[in-house]
């Protein structure tokens, strides 16, 4: 048991990477790839963005099937001068896995964050090393027509058959920095089981409209190693159902704040 949530958190580690590497992406015309990097760049420059969405993971090994969701929803308000603790943040999820349930909220504002694991509430001050990270993870850059192997639209719907190898290269690369927090063998130990993950080909559906994303869909198939030599065949499907962008958000609400201690 304690195996397989150290490999569930690598590849919620994972889904979290891939997920903001595909939606941050990379200007152009109208096919589309260079359609989807249009409205990248928009998300990427955005003022305020909001999302819904689910994640939905089917494990298979030695004949047993293990399912995990996950329903999630954020909110994010770049920061209005040169200091990133001044960014606004709010993400809820909530995950069911292995007949439990656990949610988690986590919000960011006056230069704190805010965490509540559902058995307590923290407040801690939010350090500019840290706000720094945030920022470099919304603002980072793939260029994702390195990667596309198929491509086509229809309509406002994009659909992209990316080498899912290539995309997890760069994406550790790009996003090391960011997990150095945890210590460095917990990073390296992430690192190895993301590049054992035998990920090929990743599926991506998004839909655009006035240049901005209102939909994201990606489908990652890959291999995990559980440390005995048994292989699970893994499938995991993000589906952000609903993206706002530029909307005018201007500030985060945070309920009970007065409880955060």
């Amino acid at each position: 048991m304690k195996k397989q949530r150290k490999i569930i958190s690598a590849l919620l580690v994972l889904i979290m990477i891939m997920a903001t590497g595909f939606v941050m992406s990379g200007c152009g015309e109208e096919d589309p790839v260079e359609v989807y990097k249009k409205a990248s760049d928009n998300l990427n420059a955005a003022d305020d963005f909001s999302f819904d969405g689910k994640i939905n993971m089917n494990i298979k090994s030695g004949g047993q099937e293990m399912k995990i969701t996950m329903d999630m929803d954020g909110d994010y308000i770049k920061s209005k001068s040169d200091d990133p603790t001044e960014l606004q943040m709010a993400m809820n999820m909530k995950m069911d896995m292995l007949g439990q349930s656990n949610e988690m909220k986590m919000y960011i504002k006056d230069g704190y964050t805010y965490t509540d694991d559902g058995t307590s509430k923290a407040k801690a001050k939010l350090e500019k090393d840290s706000a720094d990270q945030i920022k470099k993870a919304m603002e980072t850059k793939f260029e994702i027509d390195k990667y596309v192997k198929k491509s086509s639209m229809d309509g406002d719907t994009i659909k992209l058959t990316v080498d899912g190898k290539k995309m997890m290269a760069e994406a550790m690369d790009k996003f090391k920095d960011s997990l150095e927090d945890a210590g460095n063998s917990t990073v390296d130990s992430y690192t190895e089981m993301i590049e054992k993950a035998g990920i090929d080909e990743i599926k991506v559906e998004a839909v655009v409209k006035d240049d901005n994303f209102t939909s994201f869909k990606m489908d990652m198939p890959m291999k995990i190693d559980m440390g005995t030599g048994q292989k699970t065949d893994t499938d995991i499907v993000i589906d952000l159902s609903d993206i706002k962008v530029n909307s005018g958000l201007k500030d985060i609400e945070i309920p009970d704040i007065s409880q955060f201690k």
